[in-house]
């Protein structure tokens, strides 16, 4: 069985589906009716909609050098993607370098929720004699990065979920993908 679900879209087959129900951990029935595939009554329906959509605006758009993305990547078999484990935050703020110690508190925690996200240290993206280069690739695809943040509101219902660097890196440099 072969779906198109709308125009621009990918066809959906049984081989698509069973990588949606592993990615959320979930079978068919959580998204769709049984034996009425095209009736969008439960809203994990529309949801999967909007994410493949934003998956393939992603995909095609900022991170076309990076390599792809899939639902795995942010869900990992989990219905809802995990979100920044904050009780780590207050250890990590206190490894900010000493060098930096009077940066605005905004700054700290955006830097330090950096860190968590990716499990990389300041010079992972930063050259230490020069926080403010961009000398170091990774300066600039963290850069590249935070762009993506203004296409999930189109996506995404920001009221009951925000997207986090943690979302997909869950800790790591490089975000699982396409698994």
């Amino acid at each position: 069985m072969i779906i198109a679900l709308a125009a621009g879209q990918s066809p959906v087959t049984p081989r698509s589906m069973a990588r949606f129900n592993r990615a959320l951990g979930v079978q068919c029935d959580y998204c769709h009716v049984v034996e009425e595939w095209m009736n969008a009554s439960k809203p994990p329906f529309g949801t999967a909609i909007k994410m493949e959509a934003m998956v393939k605006e992603l995909n095609d758009g900022p991170l076309q050098p990076f390599g792809a993305l899939d639902c795995w990547t942010c869900h990992q078999g989990d219905k809802r993607p995990t979100r920044f484990p904050s009780a780590s935050l207050a250890a990590e703020m206190t490894k900010w370098p000493e060098e930096l110690a009077d940066a605005p508190q905004g700054v700290k925690l955006g830097m330090t929720v950096y860190r968590v996200s990716l499990g990389a240290a300041c010079d992972h993206c930063h050259v230490a004699a020069d926080w403010k280069s961009s000398a170091k690739p990774e300066f600039e695809t963290a850069r590249r990065m935070s762009a993506m943040f203004a296409a999930f509101p189109k996506y995404i219902d920001s009221k009951s979920f925000s997207m986090q660097c943690w979302t997909c890196h869950k800790g790591k440099t490089q975000p699982e993908r396409l698994r």
